[in-house]
């Protein structure tokens, strides 16, 4: 059987049929399920109508219609530089119009009677490009999707990176197996490669137990919403029933909200039930993602800290203490027992927030630290560290992963205990004070956001 191709005009639109005919004409390529199949046979493309019966080029190719249903109307294919290609019959070359139409009505060949012919993979490809927001590696520069433009020369600009379409395919080759992809290389008009990384951004928490960590999330959410000004999506892992958590999610939310149901026996298993996104629906679709305790108040856009999250392409922790701090705060019994690397001095870290680049970054190490956990646990006791799964992490991801220890820094405000100020704001305050310790949490998240208010 041969290959589906499907046609890319100069203006980035492909070719498809009108809603409920058989005359061809140019769709977004967000519609590319729509698009017509063609197939290459011997230098010519054979394309059929939705119901099987040859296609019609608008007005200009009417009165080529052959009587016999089921004639395929053959273009022939001429074959012209940088993968660019004209579509004839007789004598007469294929016009992708600025008004949208696709006419035969050329005697000559110009940018407008120029095409690409992709595959299925390639299109897609090109769909995700032109339909979501990326971010520049180098700059940090975030360009929405409305920001990326196409003029009628097959070329793209991502914000103020132009760049040209046959080049995007040579440079990120795709296959059918292929899903979204998460980075991408292009090049620039001064002749430069510049990565850029999809930019779809979720934040999540996770909510388990009393009625006082849910009133902690609530308060967590309407700082994400009011003040950071939260336009992306947000998951919750959760114990409760989509109905019961409801009550505690801001109407903004509405739609863009994706939830975990998880059970747990003890503190433990709830402290434990931020390691289980990768179980999220659709969470290889998102990129970056970002954990945050319920007892975090946002109070400052998010959008420079998620770009920094991507770029620098590893789990990115709050820098706080050492490992040999005493209680145990950060593993050091772990260590101990190891013997394999002194802790004394060693720069240790907070599980209240974490940057994941993407689910790839986190899926491996998050099982890994879930069963080592258990298992230790097991064999000691559940209750063995006050700080539940700070231990473990610090321990398992300073023995197996690479991560970064500069990046919330530069966002977050801790407070063990004490209130914030507004004219201290980064990004987050993390309101720490104990593992289920929200009564007093609550009163100076409260009190923050009115102040941030």
């Amino acid at each position: 059987m041969s290959q589906a191709l499907y046609v890319l005009t100069s203006f980035g639109t492909v070719l498809g049929f009108e809603p409920g005919g058989d005359t061809l004409c140019q769709l977004s390529v967000s519609a590319w399920a729509d698009a017509a199949a063609f197939t290459l046979s011997r230098n010519a493309l054979d394309v059929r109508g939705p119901d099987g019966t040859l296609a019609v080029f608008g007005v200009a190719l009417r009165a080529l219609r052959e009587p016999a249903a089921g004639t395929v109307t053959s273009l022939a294919v001429h074959w012209l530089d940088n993968g660019r290609i004209a579509l004839e019959h007789g004598g007469r070359f294929l016009c992708a119009e600025p008004d949208g139409r696709a006419t035969l009505s050329r005697w000559s060949v110009d940018r407008w009677e120029s095409f690409l012919l992709l595959d299925a993979a390639q299109l897609r490809f090109i769909t995700q490009l032109l339909g979501n927001d990326w971010l520049v590696h180098l700059s940090g520069e975030i360009v929405e999707r409305q920001q990326i433009t196409r003029d009628d020369d097959f070329n793209v600009s991502f914000g103020t990176q132009k760049c040209r379409v046959p080049e995007l395919l040579e440079l990120n080759p795709q296959s059918d197996g292929d899903g979204e992809a998460l980075s991408a290389y292009i090049m620039t008009a001064d002749f430069r490669i510049e990565r850029i990384h999809l930019f779809r951004p979720l934040i999540y928490f996770a909510a388990c137990g009393a009625d006082g960590i849910f009133e902690s999330l609530r308060l967590s959410l309407e700082s994400l919403n009011r003040v950071a000004g939260w336009r992306y999506d947000v998951a919750v892992i959760t114990d409760r029933t989509p109905e019961a958590l409801s009550e505690y999610i801001p109407a903004a939310f509405a739609g863009r909200l994706r939830t975990l149901h998880v059970s747990g026996r003890d503190v433990l298993d709830y402290a434990l039930a931020r390691y289980h996104v990768a179980a999220l629906p659709a969470v290889a679709g998102y990129q970056p993602l970002f954990y945050a305790d319920i007892d975090i108040v946002f109070d400052q856009p998010l959008e420079r800290l998620m770009a920094d999250i991507v770029r620098t392409g590893k789990l990115c922790f709050f820098a706080e203490g050492t490992l040999d701090q005493e209680l145990d705060f950060y593993g050091l019994t772990l260590f101990n027992e190891d013997g394999g690397l002194d802790p004394h001095n060693q720069p240790a870290f907070s599980t209240g927030a974490i940057g994941i680049p993407n689910i790839a970054r986190a899926a491996a190490p998050f099982r890994a630290l879930v069963s080592f956990a258990e298992r230790y646990a097991g064999k000691r006791s559940r209750q063995y560290f006050s700080m539940y799964d700070q231990p473990y992490a610090n321990y398992v991801f300073r023995k197996s992963v690479d991560f970064d220890l500069t990046v919330l820094n530069r966002y977050e405000n801790y407070r063990n205990g004490i209130d914030a100020v507004p004219e201290e704001s980064k990004g987050f305050v993390h309101f720490a004070g104990g593992v289920g310790n929200f009564e007093p949490k609550l009163v100076r998240m409260a009190r923050y956001l009115a102040r941030l208010s």
